[in-house]
């Protein structure tokens, strides 16, 4: 809608991505919709740090805040999350892509709920959920999903519209989450009896860089995906 007087946020846990990021802010910035973008950089080498400063400074609509130790990316996430103005927010990686097509569907939703999460149906090219497109995942009916095993990466993927408020105050910490942030994430959310809703047809580009910290860490990473997944099923 032309008129949709409603804003938003974009926010960003930064990392080491100052030749990516372009590619990520570029749909973003002459979207009216959306007047705040958060970059907050976990403590990347310097000199991707003052690259990033240098890139974004004449756009007046991002804002770059640095961490003064390294957070990790869950609890970057939340603190990328903390630094919202709106009360509503989506989530992007610094290495994925949310286009206008994204934000024209979830202005499309009338009245957002801060009790739902809006989950994308496709991570393009290679994270499909479409045959979950339209549903609401509760508590009391995770654990009918859970013999979907794309549920488990369904859940990993990161990258939402979201209430800040609510996000923040369902959102528990834990050391034991590295490479399973958003498994913990939707657990926490699910639990405190929020969900999630699959909008339909709602895509954005997901990418794996080569470097990814979760390439890297993959079986130690694994065993908490699975460890998390196991809690979800638990879930009444």
């Amino acid at each position: 809608m032309m008129n949709d007087p409603r804003r938003i946020s974009v926010v960003c846990p930064y990392f080491n991505r100052s030749d990516k990021i372009m590619d990520m802010l570029e749909p973003l910035l002459p979207d009216n919709r959306i007047d705040q973008i958060v970059l907050c950089d976990d403590r990347s080498p310097d000199d991707d740090f003052y690259k990033l400063i240098d890139i974004v400074k004449d756009f007046k609509k991002v804002v770059v805040y640095r961490n003064v130790i390294n957070l990790y990316i869950q609890q970057n996430k939340r603190t990328a999350i903390s630094f919202s103005k709106n009360d509503f927010l989506a989530v992007v990686d610094n290495d994925n892509r949310m286009d206008k097509d994204f934000f024209d569907k979830i202005f499309a939703i009338p009245d957002w709920q801060p009790n739902i999460l809006y989950s994308p149906a496709f991570g393009f090219p290679n994270f499909n959920y479409c045959h979950l497109n339209g549903q609401t995942i509760t508590k009391q009916n995770i654990s009918s999903y859970t013999g979907d095993k794309s549920i488990i990466t369904f859940c990993n993927l990161n990258n939402y519209f979201v209430n800040r408020n609510q996000f923040l105050n369902t959102y528990i910490h834990d050391d034991n989450v590295r490479g399973a942030d958003g498994l913990a994430t939707y657990f926490n959310w699910l639990k405190a009896g929020n969900s999630i809703y699959v909008v339909p047809d709602l895509t954005y580009q997901h990418r794996i860089s080569p470097d990814s910290v979760f390439l890297s860490e993959t079986d130690s990473n694994m065993q908490k995906v699975y460890l998390w997944f196991e809690k979800l099923k638990e879930l009444k």
